[in-house]
């Protein structure tokens, strides 16, 4: 279950780096446990409240930081 969207998230972040300044791309391995909760929603998997939360604060701070 870790493995693969692991493995996404750490492609997505390699083609972010040749895109964008290291500094700005850097919070976007912050996007490995959306990715591995959206695997566990297409499994079937039902998250608690905690992930919707932590999902939510993950992406205001990629917002926040790539807006400045």
């Amino acid at each position: 279950m870790g493995v693969v969207p692991t493995a996404i998230a750490f492609t997505l972040w390699f083609e972010i780096i040749r895109r964008i300044p290291v500094q700005k791309a850097s919070v976007f391995q912050f996007l490995i446990p959306i990715i591995a909760t959206l695997f566990a929603l297409a499994m079937k998997e039902y998250p608690d409240w905690f992930f919707a939360l932590g999902g939510v604060l993950i992406i205001g701070g990629l917002y926040i930081t790539q807006k400045s």
